[in-house]
Order: C-alpha cells, then structure tokens, then sequence
C-alpha cells in the first residue's frame, strides 16, 4: 500500500505539473484551434510580439515601422496572439499556408496593398481620387509638357489599384512631361526624401540624359556665390538604360552640368520602386532602386564618388553643393535627342522628411 501511494502521488504530480505547463493569455482565455494546419511567425519590427495563428489558411501579418496589422484565423483553427511591434520596425508581411508553410511577400516587383500603404503615410498620393485622362489635382502644381502628355490614366495601377499618371515623351530634342509637389507644409526644406513607384515597357532610348525626381533651390548660399541656382537630379542614361544621377544650375556666365553614372539597368516590365534623398547640411545625395542603395548614385560632402563635370560648366570645381531645397518635380526632362517615344506609369507618390522606403520589405 505505502509503494502504491507513493506511485499515485508522483502520477499525480505529473499531471499537475502538465497542466500548469499550458501558456494562457494574459488579455484573455487562449483558444486552442483543432484545425490541420500548423503555424506561421512574423515580427512587425524590433521588440514586435509578431503573431500566431493555427488553421488553414496560416497567420497574415503586416507592419509598417514595426507595427503588426491583423490576425486571421483559419478554418478550424483559432486567432490566439495579436502583437504590437516595436519601434523602427521595417514594413513586412508574411504569409502562413495550409500546413504552416509561410512565405515573404518581399522582393521586385514589389508587392502589397496600393491603398494601405500610401494612405498610411503623411504625404503620398496614388491618384485614385483624380478624374480620369485628367491633369492631376491635390498637392500637384507647376505642370511642365513641352512635345509629349501628362495625365491620369486606368491602364495601370500599382498594388492592384485603379489609377496613376501616365506620361509620354515624343520623339525628338528637349523635352518635359514632368509636375511639381507643392510640399505639404515640408518645403522648403535642408533635407528631403522622395519616392515613387513606376512601370515602364522599355527604357527611354537615344542620345545623351533624363530625369525625373528632381530638388531644386537657390544656390549662392550653399555654393558661396559661385552658383545662383542648383538642381540635383535621379534619372538615367539614352544610351545605356542605366540610372544616372545629375547636377546642374545656373552660374554668372554659364551654367553647371555634372553628372554620375551607375551600371544599374532601370527594371522594365513592372513596377519598380524608386527613392532620392538630398540633405544641405551635409551636401548629401542617395539614390535606392527597389530598395537597394546605389553607392554609385551617391555622394557626401559634396564629393560625388563617379561625379565629373563638361568642359566649361565646372564652377564648383567638381563639388556637389545642396541647395536648400525649395521645389521638388516627378516626371521626364529629357535633355537630349530622344530616338521613340518614352513612356512611364507612376504611382505611390511620397514626399517626407525621413526615408520613405519601398511597399513591402526592402531588401
């Protein structure tokens, strides 16, 4: 009798122990699922409690700046675990199968939801809201179409959206299809980011180079006088369908005109996503392609690592001064002889004062 009491008692324990293993949520009862499915795990950013779900289907979760989005359970599962990222969190989502398999949703193109995305962020425009074959409206001004269009258009639109604005540029010399951000309430400005996404069929093709996110300001401060105005731009190279980056301005008997050269090949087909930072203080530039940074495309110091100057047009002696940026464009300034014409669908339109970054997780 004294051993069986003494086996009752350790059985007895055992299963206390087993059930007071169990986790339990601290918000409420947990629920446990019966479905087949297994499970999926993604932390909206750093300290970011992530998410679990049981059932088919998996678990979604998305983030922007670390924070987690939503928990939906599958069919026969429950939702048990919805978490609160942590501060700084890169945007992600990640998407959990039947079985517990999970996928990133991450890489070009780019994916994730048009609406959710932008609309999330202070100053981005997607153009749903413009009419169509129209010019369009809210923060955009200053409309430059010299030999091509710029208007928006239901041919394509990113994330699965209805709308962007489409531009063109004809055949031939100089031309613009490009318009102005009135800034928000950030302009003028010591440091701007800029982004957007774009597709395009085909590189532009020719002779000589384009842009099309472009900073802009007066320039005799920074440039101590030898500058009356500055413009640095992110745009690419006729000849070789690669990004470019460039400097121009004017000056008392001339003018500027800088550029650096990169062998990053300007994606076709799809989107793509593309950002431009400048900062005067620091006379900085960047340039990022799907969220990968082009070192090539950059400079600091007012030093460009690739940057050289035309004959004649070097009056900061190879220096890149950032003005104070006053006005930023988005569209094509072709400088150049243009062989067919170019056309690009853009979309997803930010401005800040802090990279943007791309939708989606960055690479």
């Amino acid at each position: 009798m004294h051993l069986f009491a003494s086996w009752c008692f350790v059985v007895l324990v055992s299963l206390f122990m087993s059930c007071s293993s169990r986790p339990t949520s601290s918000e409420g009862d947990e629920s446990v699922a019966g479905g087949t499915a297994g499970m999926g795990q993604n932390e909206g950013g750093a300290g970011g409690d992530g998410c679990i779900a049981n059932g088919e289907g998996g678990c979604d979760v998305s983030g922007s700046g670390g924070t987690t989005v939503a928990v939906s359970g599958g069919k026969g599962g429950a939702q048990v675990v919805a978490g609160s990222g942590g501060s700084g969190g890169a945007a992600g989502s990640l998407a959990g199968g039947a079985g517990g398999k999970a996928e990133s949703s991450g890489g070009a193109p780019m994916g994730g939801s048009h609406s959710a995305e932008c609309t999330s962020l202070p100053n981005c425009d997607g153009f749903e809201t413009y009419s169509t074959s129209a010019r369009p409206a809210g923060p955009w001004t200053g409309f430059e179409v010299t030999g091509g269009t710029l208007a928006v258009d239901e041919t394509r639109g990113f994330g699965g959206s209805k709308k962007s604005v489409k531009i063109t540029v004809n055949p031939g010399g100089e031309k613009t299809a490009r318009m102005r951000h009135v800034g928000a309430g950030l302009l003028p400005a010591d440091q701007i980011y800029m982004r957007m996404m774009v597709w395009m069929d085909a590189a532009p093709q020719g002779a000589g180079h384009w842009n099309w996110m472009l900073g802009e300001g007066n320039a005799t401060q920074a440039t101590g006088g030898k500058l009356s105005s500055a413009f640095i731009a992110s745009g690419g190279n006729l000849t070789g369908g690669s990004t470019w980056m460039l400097y121009g301005g004017g000056a008392s008997g001339g003018y500027q005109d800088c550029f650096a050269a990169a062998q990053t090949k300007l994606p076709t087909g799809r989107w793509a996503c593309y950002e431009f930072h400048l900062n005067s203080k620091t006379n900085t530039g960047q340039s990022w392609v799907d969220g990968k940074f082009d070192e090539l495309l950059a400079f600091e110091d007012a030093q460009p690592l690739t940057g050289q100057c035309l004959g004649g047009h070097n009056f900061t002696n190879g220096l890149w001064y950032v003005p104070r940026i006053e006005k930023v464009f988005f569209g094509f300034k072709i400088y150049h002889t243009l062989n067919a014409t170019a056309t690009a669908w853009i979309d997803d339109v930010a401005i800040g004062n802090k990279r943007i970054g791309c939708p989606g997780p960055t690479p």
